[in-house]
């Protein structure tokens, strides 16, 4: 590998080109700030935008593309690195924006589902205290007089 790092060239029409001699990467055009490819990206910091270009334009597999780009990234200038650094948060700002539907139901807090708990076993136990009282109260000896005429 050589000593010569990565580079960004543009042409008159705001064309960006990357070329990487470490991964014998020359003049890769690199997609508009709007491309489609972009639409579903929720955060991106610089180097994982300067990875997945050189994959892209590499066809390397991940860990190949991730080793090389950690080398070159390093040998790169600050200018290349605040190219990135910018076309990201391009990348990021321009996206339109997705208006999430929000249920702003109020859910229970963990000291009132506490208090529900309580009292639910309060009642339980009231209510099982009257039902063992009656059964008690129901099994007392009786006595039992018979006369023939009962029948």
């Amino acid at each position: 590998m050589s000593d010569v790092g990565p580079k960004i060239d543009s042409n008159e029409f705001g064309q960006y080109f990357l070329s990487v001699p470490q991964a014998c990467v020359y003049y890769h055009l690199l997609p508009p700030i709007d491309a489609l490819e972009y639409r579903d990206f929720l955060r991106c910091n610089p180097f994982i935008m300067y990875r997945r270009c050189l994959q892209k334009a590499s066809g390397l597999s991940t860990h190949e593309c991730s080793k090389i780009a950690k080398i070159s990234w390093s040998s790169a200038n600050d200018q290349l690195k605040e190219f990135f650094r910018n076309y990201a948060n391009d990348v990021l700002n321009n996206r339109k924006k997705v208006y999430r539907i929000v249920n702003n139901r109020s859910k229970p807090k963990k000291s009132s589902f506490r208090r529900f708990v309580v009292d639910q076993e309060v009642h339980t136990r009231q209510h099982l205290e009257a039902q063992t009282e009656f059964q008690i109260c129901s099994m007392r000896p009786t006595i039992m007089r018979f006369s023939i005429f009962d029948f």
